[in-house]
């Protein structure tokens, strides 16, 4: 850095002023370094977030399965027409949110899969 002063050497006004040099370039590196040790905490913390995110969900989806699958076996067993009919409703609430459920794992997968790009692109190590 390069300082203004007078002919005296000191600033105008009372304080050193430093100017930028041309560093070849490397004033960008800098200021991406800089960036990356900023965000590194908090790109790590999102990864482990959405890591847990998708386990429970895969977790929430072999739970909804069982559900499902013990609905079915009632709905078999019984010989009330109502009954039926109201697990029927019933388990078509259950697949319309499982297949929310997978909607939802594909936007946090690709989330993890950008989050672990920037990580790698950058060597991001915890």
């Amino acid at each position: 850095m390069e300082e203004i002063s007078d002919s005296a050497g000191s600033s105008k006004l009372g304080t050193p002023v430093h100017l930028p040099r041309d560093n070849g370039g490397q004033e960008g590196k800098t200021t991406e370094e800089e960036l990356v040790r900023l965000f590194k905490p908090v790109l790590i913390d999102l990864e482990e977030a959405v890591q847990g995110v998708a386990s429970s969900q895969v977790m929430l989806r072999q739970e909804l399965d069982q559900v499902l699958l013990a609905m079915k076996e009632l709905k078999e067993r019984t010989d009330d027409d109502s009954m039926t009919q109201l697990l029927e409703d019933k388990s078509k609430k259950l697949l319309a949110l499982k297949r929310r459920l997978t909607l939802v794992h594909t936007i946090v997968q690709t989330c993890n899969e950008r989050t672990k790009k920037l990580i790698s692109s950058h060597k991001i190590t915890s």
